[in-house]
C-alpha cells in the first residue's frame, strides 16, 4: 500500500466522477495515480490530466470519490482556491479564517456581496457593496477592483476576493481582472476559473456585463493597467491558458465517461 502521509497535505474537490487536486509544492501524477489505484483498483481509474500543480483524476463512480476521501488520502474542505498567482476566489468564511489566510500570505482582501466591510486586523480591505441580481450593475467597480488586486500582487502579497458564496460576484470580478491582465475572452477567463473552481458560475447578467465589457471597455482598460503600474513579473497569460486548456480536457473527459455509460446501459 502507498504511503497516504505523503499525501495529507493536499487539497481536494470533488466533482461529478473526478478530484481536483493541488499541492504548494506540485505533484507527482504517477503517485498520485497509483496511490488512488490501490484503493478503488486499477480500472476504476478512468483518466487523470496535469496542469501545473493540479492533478484532475477521473474515477468510474461518484462514490469512489467519497471512498477515496474516506481512505484519508485526500480532504476536501470548502476552502479558498488559487486562480493566478498572489489572487485567491473564495466565500465569506474564508475571508475570517485568520490562519488560513496567514498560511497562504493572504495580506489583502475585496469583500464584495451586500453587507461588505472589514472583518479583521491587519488585513488591507476594499468593500463594495452589490447584490447578486442580474440588474446590479457591477463593471461599474471594475476599474477599482482591478487596480487593488493589481496593486497587491505588484506588491508580492496575495489577494483574496470573496462575495457570500464564491460563485457569483467574485467570480465576475476575477475574471474581469484575468481579462485585463491577459488577452483572453470573457468565456476562456471563465473557463480558467472553472478549472479551480467548478462552482464558479455568475448570474447571467453578470455574464452579460462580461460580454458588454470585453466589447466596449476592455481594450482601453489593458492600455490604462499598462499606463498606471509597471510590467508585471507574472506570467499570467501563460498560467490562465494553461488552466483553460485544463477545463477543456476536463469536459471533454467528462463526456466521454457519461458517453461511455450511457453504451454500457
Amino acid at each position: 500500500m502507498a504511503d497516504s502521509s505523503r499525501y495529507t497535505s493536499l487539497e481536494a474537490l470533488t466533482r461529478k466522477h473526478g478530484i481536483v487536486c493541488s499541492s504548494p509544492s506540485g505533484i507527482d501524477v504517477e503517485a498520485i495515480i497509483l496511490a488512488v489505484r490501490e484503493i478503488i483498483g486499477l480500472d476504476n481509474v478512468k483518466a487523470a490530466s496535469r496542469m501545473n500543480k493540479r492533478v484532475v483524476i477521473f474515477v468510474s463512480t461518484v462514490h469512489m470519490v467519497a471512498q477515496i476521501v474516506e481512505h484519508g488520502l485526500f480532504f476536501a474542505p470548502d476552502v479558498f482556491v488559487q486562480v493566478l498567482d498572489g489572487l485567491y476566489v473564495g466565500n465569506i468564511r474564508d475571508s475570517t479564517d485568520k490562519e488560513a489566510l496567514q498560511a497562504n500570505n493572504i495580506t489583502h482582501v475585496l469583500s464584495i456581496h451586500d453587507t461588505a466591510r472589514e472583518a479583521l486586523e491587519g488585513i488591507t480591505y476594499l468593500c463594495i457593496q452589490a447584490v447578486d441580481t442580474p440588474y446590479q450593475n457591477i463593471t461599474q467597480h471594475f476599474k477599482e477592483c482591478i487596480h487593488f488586486i493589481h496593486s497587491c500582487r505588484l506588491d508580492g502579497k496575495c489577494c483574496l476576493v470573496h462575495c457570500l458564496a464564491g460563485v457569483s460576484r467574485s467570480v465576475t470580478v476575477v475574471v474581469a481582472y484575468m481579462m485585463t491582465v491577459t488577452e483572453l475572452t470573457w468565456e476562456e477567463a471563465m473557463f480558467a476559473v472553472k478549472a479551480v473552481r467548478s462552482c464558479a458560475n455568475p448570474n447571467l447578467g453578470f455574464q452579460h456585463q462580461l460580454q458588454i465589457f470585453q466589447v466596449t471597455d476592455l481594450t482601453e482598460m489593458r492600455k490604462w493597467l499598462r499606463r498606471e503600474f509597471k510590467e508585471s513579473p507574472y506570467e499570467d497569460e501563460k498560467t490562465a491558458r494553461q488552466l483553460m486548456l485544463c477545463y477543456m480536457d476536463q469536459k471533454r473527459q467528462e463526456e466521454r465517461l457519461i458517453l461511455g455509460q450511457q453504451d454500457s446501459v
